[in-house]
C-alpha cells in the first residue's frame, strides 16, 4: 500500500484498527478504488475523500462540511454516497466516475480558511482522479478557499445554471416515467403527493407539480418552512413529519434526509409509488427493495432519477451548452422506463435491477480498456 506524505494513515489502516462495521459496508470499502483519511497536523484538518471508481472517467464528489460525533460515521456516509455517485453517472451516461468527500467541523460547525486551502493540497495528492464539487453545506467563499490551491474543482461561472432546478427537473421526468410505467398514463394531475421535505430541491419540485394539477400535502421538521410554502401556495396541504410514513396519498417524495425506508415501516405504507430525490432512501437497499415490491409498491432508485445535479456539475466542467445539459437531463425518463422493464423482465426489484445494469456496463468498459 503507498504511502501519501502528510497522511497519517490510510481507511484499511483506520478499519482494522478502530473501527467495526456492518458487513456492507466492509464491502462497500473493498468495492473503492481509494479512501482516504487525512489527518493534516499542522491545521488540524480531518477529511474524509472515498473514490469509488473511475472506470469511465475521474470522479466527481460533493464535498460536505459536517459535524460528526466519531469518525466512523464519516467513513459510513462516504463510502455509501461515493458509490451511488459512479450509479447516478453511468446511469447517466457521463464520462466520469463517482466520489465523495467530508470535512469534519469541530464543535462549533467550523472549517478555517487554512483548512480549506490545506484540503485542496490533498485534493492534488490524487492527480486529477477526484474532482471536488460544492453542496449545500459549503459556502461559495468556502469552496473558494479550496480552489485556491487546487485545479481540480467544478464551481459554477454561469449563474443561469441552478442545481436545485436542474435535480427537481430530473425526478419530474423520472416521476412521470414511473407514473406512466404504473397507472399507463405520465399524468399526475388529482394525483396525491406527498413531499417529504422542503428544502431547495423539495420546493423546486413542488413548484413543478402545482403547474400539473397535482394535490399535494407536505411535511418537514422545520415548521417555518412549511409556513412559508402555505402562504406562498395556499392549495398546499401540510401533514406532521410523524405522520407521513402512515399517510394514504398515490405517491411519496422523500427529498429531505436518507434511510427513510426500511423493513419496519414498510408494512404501514400506504403508497402506491415511491420517488424523490433524497438520498440512499432504503435502510437496506436490496431487502428494503424487495419487501416494497411485496406490498405492492413501486420503488423509483433514487440515484437513477435525482441526477440532475450530477449531470449539471459535469455540463459546467466541460463547457457544454443548456440545450445539451436538459436533453441529457430529460433522458432520465427512458432510463426509469427501461430500468422498470428490465427489472419485470428479470423478476428483480428495480434497484436490484439498476445496480445490476450499472455494473454490466462498467465491466463492458472495463473489457473494452483492456
Amino acid at each position: 500500500m503507498r504511502t501519501l506524505k502528510n497522511i497519517d494513515f490510510l481507511i484499511e489502516k483506520a478499519y482494522k484498527n478502530t473501527i467495526t462495521k456492518p458487513e456492507d459496508v466492509q464491502q462497500n470499502v473493498l468495492e473503492h478504488e481509494n479512501i482516504l483519511y487525512i489527518k493534516d497536523k499542522q491545521t488540524g484538518l480531518r477529511a474524509v475523500i472515498a473514490i469509488h471508481d473511475t472506470t469511465l472517467g475521474a470522479a466527481f464528489g460533493t464535498v460536505n462540511i459536517q459535524k460528526y460525533d466519531h469518525i466512523n460515521k464519516a467513513f459510513e456516509a462516504v463510502v455509501k454516497y461515493s458509490r451511488t455517485a459512479t450509479y447516478k453517472a453511468a446511469m447517466a451516461g457521463l464520462s466520469i466516475g463517482g466520489a465523495h468527500a467530508i470535512l469534519l467541523a469541530n464543535e462549533n460547525e467550523i472549517v478555517t480558511p487554512d483548512q480549506l486551502r490545506k484540503f485542496g493540497v490533498y485534493i492534488n495528492i490524487l492527480k486529477g482522479k477526484f474532482i471536488a464539487t460544492p453542496s449545500a453545506t459549503i459556502t461559495t467563499t468556502d469552496f473558494n478557499y479550496i480552489k485556491e490551491t487546487t485545479a481540480h474543482t467544478i464551481s459554477f461561472q454561469r449563474k443561469t445554471l441552478n442545481l436545485a432546478t436542474f435535480t427537481a427537473y430530473g425526478v419530474l421526468e423520472g416521476l412521470k416515467a414511473s407514473a406512466f410505467y404504473l397507472w399507463g398514463t405520465e399524468e399526475l394531475k388529482r394525483r396525491s403527493i406527498v413531499v417529504q421535505g422542503v428544502g431547495n430541491v423539495g420546493t423546486q419540485i413542488i413548484e413543478f407539480l402545482l403547474k400539473d394539477g397535482a394535490e399535494i400535502f407536505i411535511a418537514d421538521k422545520d415548521q417555518e418552512k412549511v409556513d412559508a410554502l402555505l402562504v406562498r401556495f395556499p392549495q398546499l396541504n401540510a401533514i406532521a413529519p410523524e405522520d407521513v410514513i402512515t399517510f394514504d396519498a398515490d405517491i411519496l417524495i422523500p427529498a429531505a434526509t436518507s434511510g427513510v425506508i426500511n423493513e419496519f415501516n414498510i408494512p404501514s405504507l400506504r403508497y402506491k409509488l415511491i420517488a424523490g430525490p433524497a438520498e440512499n432512501q432504503l435502510n437496506n437497499e436490496e431487502e428494503d427493495g424487495k419487501l416494497l415490491e411485496e406490498h405492492g409498491i413501486l420503488f423509483t432508485p433514487d440515484f437513477l432519477i435525482n441526477a440532475g445535479s450530477l449531470i449539471t456539475n459535469y455540463f459546467e466542467y466541460v463547457q457544454a451548452d443548456k440545450e445539451h445539459l436538459q436533453a441529457k437531463i430529460e433522458k432520465i425518463y427512458m432510463n426509469t422506463l427501461e430500468t422498470f422493464f428490465y427489472a419485470k423482465q428479470h423478476n428483480i426489484a428495480p434497484i436490484v435491477a439498476a445496480k445490476k445494469l450499472v455494473k454490466t456496463y462498467l465491466n463492458q468498459v472495463q473489457i473494452r480498456k483492456n
